[in-house]
């Protein structure tokens, strides 16, 4: 009777063929996880970016009057919460960005709230009914009355990849 066993250099073949399998799908694998993250990072931004331009939107088409208008800074008299006709400082919102690259992009009505993170830029222009753009800052309330349009320009940068929105609103309760 004859016994077959394995050969020792059967056996280091059959190590190095796993070997390789194993390290060509442990590659794979952290591609893909690598491929995963960035792209969930980039959604990331993308969403926050898109819920702070939909959040500024709202609020300036709500708006019933500018009270600071500047490149990086808007702030609005939003509602007349007690329907008295009189502009309280708890009905007065302002968005602003400092204009460092990598901050946030805060909007305060009484308490301050970061609505974006990662702002690498933050410009606000405003144009009146005639579609004619009003130089900035704008320091008269007469001025300021004039508004119609603000043009939002939000730009978010994360890991080297920088994502751009830009959308119009229409002031409408003016």
């Amino acid at each position: 009777m004859g016994k077959r066993g394995i050969t020792l250099v059967e056996l280091l073949i059959a190590l190095f063929i796993i070997s390789a399998l194993s390290g060509t799908i442990a590659f794979i694998f952290v591609s893909l996880l690598k491929t995963w993250d960035s792209q969930n990072k980039r959604f990331g931004a993308r969403l926050e970016s898109s819920i702070a331009l939909d959040t500024l939107i709202h609020d300036l088409r709500e708006t019933l009057s500018v009270t600071d208008a500047q490149n990086r800074t808007i702030s609005i008299w939003f509602r007349d919460a007690d329907l008295d006709g009189n502009q309280d400082s708890n009905e007065v919102v302002t968005f602003n960005w400092d204009g460092v690259s990598g901050s946030s992009l805060t909007r305060t009505q009484t308490i301050s709230k970061m609505i974006a993170n990662n702002i690498s830029n933050f410009q606000l222009n405003y144009f009146d009914s005639n579609d004619i753009e009003l130089p900035s800052p704008i320091t008269l309330q007469s001025e300021r009355d004039k508004i119609k349009l603000i043009t939002i320009t939000i730009s978010s940068s994360k890991d080297a990849e920088t994502l751009t929105f830009r959308s119009n609103a229409k002031l409408r309760n003016r």
